[in-house]
């Protein structure tokens, strides 16, 4: 696990624009059993740790850290 620290929560929002899909499809996944349950909470914001997201699934792991390391690259600092 590259540039995610296990500390990071990964929202429903960061994980749907990672894949390029909707909200909506990633909290069915959740409730279909598709994606692991969230396991981290902060305020209203529900999510996963990177840890529990690399284990459920690696590809889709490396997916959204490529998306994170290429938002990086594209934000101004």
């Amino acid at each position: 696990m590259g540039s995610i620290t296990n500390q990071q929560i990964i929202k429903v929002k960061t994980l749907a624009v990672a894949l390029g899909i909707d909200e909506p499809t990633i909290l069915r996944w959740v409730r279909e059993q598709r994606l692991p349950p969230f396991d981290l909470s902060i305020g209203r914001h529900r999510g996963w740790s990177a840890e529990t997201l690399h284990n459920h699934d690696p590809r889709l792991f490396a997916l959204l850290e490529n998306h994170l390391a290429a938002a990086r690259e594209e934000s101004p600092q």
